[in-house]
C-alpha cells in the first residue's frame, strides 16, 4: 500500500506506524513509535492536525480529508492527508487507526495551477485595459473623422451654394436687363 497506516492514542503519541513511514518520511519506525505526532507535522499545521484528532475523539466517528505537512528527516516537508477511524478491540477500548496518503504532487500541481491562473487574471485584466483604451482611441478617432468630414462637406457645399447663388443672381439680372444668355 503507497500509505503510512498507524495507530494514535488520545493524546497524539503513535502506538504503531507501517513500515513505510521510513521510506515515505525517513525515519526509522523505532524513532517514531512512541513520539507525539506533532513532533513530525509542520507547526503551523499542528493546530488543524489538533483539531481533527480532537474531533475523532469526542464524535467517535472516522473523519477524513485532514491537510498537512509532514517534516521529512532530511529537513524538507511533505503534503499528506488523513483519514482516522476510532476502532474498539475485544476488551472495549478504543483505538484511533489512521492511513496518511503523500499527496505533495497534487498539492504542488494545485499551487501551479493557482499561481497560473494569478498570471491568467493579471494578463486578461491587462487585455481588458489595452482593449478598453484601444476602443476609445477608435470612438475619439472615429468622432474626429465625423468632425473633418462634416467641416468638408460644410466648407464645399458652402463653396457651392454661394457659386450657384452668384450664377443664379447673374442669370436674374441677366434675364432682367433683357441680354441674351
Amino acid at each position: 500500500v503507497n500509505a503510512i497506516i498507524y495507530v494514535i492514542a488520545p493524546d497524539g503519541t503513535f502506538a504503531y506506524v507501517s513500515a513505510n513511514w521510513p521510506r515515505m518520511i525517513g525515519h526509522p519506525v523505532d524513532k517514531v513509535v512512541g513520539q507525539d505526532f506533532r513532533r513530525f507535522v509542520f507547526p503551523e499545521d499542528v493546530p488543524g492536525c489538533n483539531t481533527f484528532l480532537s474531533d475523532i475523539i469526542a464524535s467517535g466517528e472516522p473523519r477524513s480529508g485532514a491537510e498537512y505537512r509532514v517534516i521529512h528527516a532530511d529537513g524538507s516537508f511533505r503534503w499528506h492527508t488523513s483519514s482516522i477511524s476510532p476502532v474498539r478491540n475485544a476488551f472495549g477500548k478504543t483505538t484511533y487507526v489512521g492511513v496518511a496518503h503523500d499527496i505533495t504532487l497534487l498539492k504542488t500541481a494545485q499551487e501551479e495551477l493557482r499561481i497560473a491562473n494569478e498570471r491568467l487574471q493579471t494578463l486578461v485584466a491587462n487585455r481588458e485595459t489595452e482593449l478598453r483604451r484601444a476602443t476609445l482611441e477608435a470612438l475619439h478617432a472615429s468622432e474626429e473623422e465625423a468632425r473633418r468630414i462634416g467641416r468638408d462637406i460644410h466648407d464645399s457645399l458652402c463653396q457651392e451654394l454661394i457659386g450657384l447663388s452668384r450664377i443664379a443672381e447673374n442669370l436674374r439680372q441677366a434675364l432682367d436687363s433683357g441680354k441674351e444668355l
